[in-house]
């Protein structure tokens, strides 16, 4: 078992599973400043076909300032499992100001930066000022921005710009006390991708055993002061489907457990063609013990969005002196700039 390990300023193209691969470090990892492209895995298999995969055991994972692009599978990711080897309590994983475009490619279960904690081991998650694009492609619509999978919990999920999407920004799977706030989710790609999908968040609880205290009942789930943006009209309710018109969508698998709505509030929707209705789920997802999800507090004025591109062909977004996204109840911090290599 390593204790130690720093792997910066490299770049790495053109493998056929993964381009960095770490297990069962004990001790500080840091990934930084690192240029990695072109994964592409003939056959999915398990984590394959992605940027940067940590697995199993370690204390300290730091992971900033990278680009991950052009990827089969999921651009950055991280997991423990209770059969791990001394799954390591009080872990921290911290993703800072990374480019990931063009992730997902193949690979359906699948987010740009992706994460799943069966041991609920993490206390200090923070994913914070990244550019996820692109996620997903013409042949898979059923990639997530940021996926919390599987017990994820006590993240701080803070200043992201995500965009391109073929099916929804966030995806929270059975994790409590994750906080979804001033990040920025430019709908237009998934609106325009496929007719199935829609929307912004996906919540999903589940029962994966009692695991050091906790039964998934998903507490303490918070999604505020974030911009919801699209250029191209937003899905109504002629389009097809249960959750048509809804941001959020609910699937509860386990009718056992009693899963707790996020908060959900002080959100700015605009659109420049058409509009954004019912700021939650549909009443027809809920079920006797889950009421559907809304917005107590939306808002909707314009939040003077623009973008330019960058050298990796990523977007940089910024908003005008007078966006409403900074006037209450959002109160929307400007974006921090600076991602990618330094």
């Amino acid at each position: 078992m390593l204790f130690r390990s720093t792997i910066n300023g490299l770049t790495l193209s053109n493998f056929t599973y993964e381009g960095i691969s770490m297990s069962f470090v004990g001790g500080t990892v840091t990934i930084s400043n690192n240029v990695i492209q072109n994964i592409f895995q003939p056959t999915q298999e398990g984590d394959g076909g992605g940027c940067i995969t940590l697995d199993e055991s370690w204390k300290t994972v730091i992971v900033s300032h990278n680009v991950c692009r052009n990827t089969y599978g999921s651009g950055i990711t991280g997991n423990t499992s209770p059969n791990s080897l001394g799954a390591l309590s009080g872990s921290s994983y911290v993703v800072d100001g990374n480019i990931v475009l063009n992730t997902c490619l193949q690979d359906a279960d699948c987010g740009g930066i992706y994460f799943y904690d069966t041991s609920h081991t993490m206390v200090n998650c923070s994913w914070t000022n990244n550019i996820v694009g692109n996620t997903g492609s013409a042949s898979n619509f059923n990639a997530k921005g940021i996926y919390l999978d599987d017990y994820t919990s006590n993240c701080a999920i803070h200043g992201n710009q995500i965009y391109g999407g073929t099916y929804m920004a966030f995806m929270f799977h059975a994790g409590n006390q994750n906080r979804v706030t001033n990040n920025l989710i430019d709908m237009s790609s998934i609106y325009s991708s496929s007719p199935n999908n829609q929307n912004v968040a996906y919540y999903q609880d589940d029962f994966l055993g009692i695991v050091r205290g906790y039964n998934g009942t998903m507490d303490g789930n918070t999604f505020q002061n974030n911009v919801v943006y699209s250029s191209v009209a937003p899905f109504t309710t002629s389009c097809g489907k249960l959750d048509c018109g809804y941001l959020w969508m609910f699937l509860q698998e386990n009718t056992t457990r009693n899963p707790m709505n996020p908060t959900v509030s002080n959100n700015l929707y605009y659109s420049t063609v058409g509009s954004f209705t019912n700021y939650g789920s549909s009443p027809a997802q809920s079920s006797s013990v889950y009421g559907p999800i809304s917005d107590s507090n939306p808002a909707t004025g314009n939040p003077l969005i623009s973008y330019t591109t960058g050298s990796y062909g990523e977007r940089h977004y910024g908003m005008g002196s007078g966006s409403a996204a900074f006037a209450t109840p959002v109160n929307f911090t400007v974006l921090q700039t600076g991602q990618g290599p330094h």
